[in-house]
């Protein structure tokens, strides 16, 4: 009986684990794409053209 208990608690650390450590990897992906955004953001006001830039409103015809 003992060791089964221990298997089972086991079992649910090792899933509570894998949440967090899913959780984490999630946020620090997210951040990462806010961080690549922001710094492609800077890049293109830095090295554009300023007439090629769109106002703000400005719609786009592909």
């Amino acid at each position: 009986m003992f060791p089964v208990r221990i298997f089972i608690k086991r079992k649910r650390t090792d899933w509570l684990l894998m949440v967090i450590s899913g959780n984490n990897l999630m946020i620090n992906f997210m951040a990462a794409m806010v961080r690549w955004q922001a710094l492609s953001d800077l890049y293109r006001e830095k090295y554009s053209s300023p007439h090629l830039r769109l106002h703000p409103g400005a719609e786009v015809y592909h």
